[in-house]
């Protein structure tokens, strides 16, 4: 329902330490064991729970809402990235991340993830600003207007070269402007953090 980015901002170095040697390095060691060459992205999608990561997922894609608060801080062509891995020359190829803040809040329809009714019509983008990225998820435009259409409907990204502070509160000022029948969405994504370090 939602995510910050960079988390290793805020991360404990033992928690992190305990992901690669856990969980990231055996998974590379067991597929290269097995002879299963592999380009591309492989998401691992974790829980840490008092410290210990626990794997909830691995896919061969970009995990949501993740995706939408990591892609706004790299700096380098995304492109060119997706080039090098197709093309195995990820040796090659020069990651630049810039020193924003961002943070994603997911605005879903009510009834989410279970049932939930369609079809009611999105208000209020236009005011969000300029400030913030919106991304579609479940979306239609029809008959000159937008409706809703699936469970997770928007995901706002508030970005900030300030503080993870100011990139969460830009992202629910502009939430606090959009609005459909039975909207819901949480209201603490990265307020944890804030609580843990000084921004």
């Amino acid at each position: 329902m939602g995510a910050v980015s960079p988390v290793m901002k805020f991360m404990e170095k033992n928690v992190s330490d305990k992901i690669v040697t856990k969980v990231v390095i055996p998974v590379l060691d067991a597929m290269r064991n097995e002879g299963r060459k592999f380009s591309g992205c492989l998401y691992c999608g974790l829980m840490i729970c008092d410290g210990e990561p626990f794997v909830i997922e691995f896919n061969c894609r970009f995990g949501d809402p993740e995706t939408q608060s990591v892609l706004p801080l790299i700096s380098s062509d995304f492109l060119e990235l997706l080039l090098a891995s197709a093309e195995g020359k990820m040796k090659d190829y020069v990651l630049s991340v810039n020193k924003l803040f961002s943070c994603c809040v997911v605005l879903a329809s009510g009834g989410y993830p279970d049932s939930f009714t369609k079809g009611f019509e999105i208000k209020g983008i236009e005011d969000a600003g300029n400030s913030v990225l919106i991304f579609h998820s479940g979306t239609v435009f029809k008959d000159g207007r937008l409706l809703t259409a699936g469970g997770r409907v928007l995901s706002v990204v508030g970005l900030s070269d300030e503080s993870l502070e100011n990139a969460i509160n830009t992202a629910y000022e502009s939430v606090s402007k959009i609005r459909f029948d039975g909207m819901t969405f949480r209201n603490d994504i990265g307020k944890q953090l804030l609580k843990k370090v000084e921004l």
